[in-house]
Formats: C-alpha cells, structure tokens, sequence
C-alpha cells in the first residue's frame, strides 16, 4: 500500500475538516479520562493523537478512492478511527496508582468501546432495554472489549463486529 502524503490528504478533506476530528477526539478523550477517574494518572498526549488523525484520514483517503465512495459511514469512520486509536494509543499514562494494571493499561481499548458504544451502537437508541437484553448488551460489550484488547485489530473486523450488533437490534424488534 503506497503511503499519502500529508499534501495530499489536506487538500483532499480541508485543514479545517481535519482539526474538527482533531477536536472530536481530543474532546472525547480528555471527558472518558475525566469520567473514568482517571484526572492527573492519564491524558491525551497531542502529537500521538495528530497521527492518529492524520492515519485515519490517510485510510479513509485511499478507502474512498479504492472503492470509489463519496461519503463514509459512522460504522467505517469509526472503525477506523479506533484501529489507529489502539495502535497509536494517543491516552497515556503520567502516574500509576491503580493496583487494578488492566484498568491502567488499557485506556485507550476502553476509550474505544466507550467511543464505539456512544457513537454507533446506541447513537440514536429511544428503545428501552430489559433487563436479560441489557444483560446481553453488557456481555457483548465485554466480548468486544477483550477483543480490542487481546486480538489483532483491524477495520474490517471492527466494522463487521458492529454492523452485526446493529442488525441484530434491527432485526429483534
């Protein structure tokens, strides 16, 4: 695969477009560190996330010009954006206080399914769960998570992984 130049993706998505990902991220990022309890152990180191963003992009770019899509979904969008998330790993440890080295070390998997969760799966969700279907969820979201963390990533799978979680709430209703 030949690489793109930093030129070309800028010319292709907009300096402006780029720093709004940029933003996104870095947003969300630093309210998980925050929500998670994690304030003064963890934070987003900048330049980690710059590549992260410009890497997503970059497959994005060769994405769209491969398969000859104009626009992108939020299922690809975000399995690409967590696929370069867990290789970079932009979430960075400053201080270690946990005993509990699971919760310290995988930041950023839990950044993802966090991302994953709010961003695709339930998105736009007005539907209630019981108490057996969140339990479900939950198990699910657990498998997902070991998943990112133990197993090789990559958008294809991520993106299949969540594809069928949502056509599994389409088609139980």
């Amino acid at each position: 695969m030949h690489s793109v130049s930093y030129d070309t993706i800028v010319r292709h998505f907009t300096e402006e477009r780029i720093a709004e990902r940029y933003s996104f991220l870095e947003k969300k990022m630093n309210d998980f560190i925050e929500a998670s309890g994690n304030e003064g152990i963890a934070e987003c180191n900048p330049d980690i996330l710059q590549h992260v963003v410009m890497d997503y992009f970059a497959d994005i770019y060769r994405l769209k010009n491969f398969h000859f899509i104009d626009k992108v979904n939020i299922v690809k969008i975000t399995a690409y954006t967590v696929t370069w998330i867990i290789r970079r790993k932009p979430i960075v440890l400053i201080k270690t206080l946990s005993e509990d080295n699971d919760k310290d070390i995988f930041l950023n998997e839990r950044f993802c399914i966090s991302l994953i969760v709010n961003e695709v799966l339930y998105k736009d969700s007005e539907v209630p769960l019981n108490k057996e279907q969140m339990e479900s969820v939950d198990e699910y979201i657990d498998l997902f998570l070991y998943y990112l963390m133990y197993r090789q990533c990559d958008p294809q799978s991520i993106e299949l992984a969540m594809s069928s979680f949502l056509t599994g709430r389409i088609t139980s209703k």
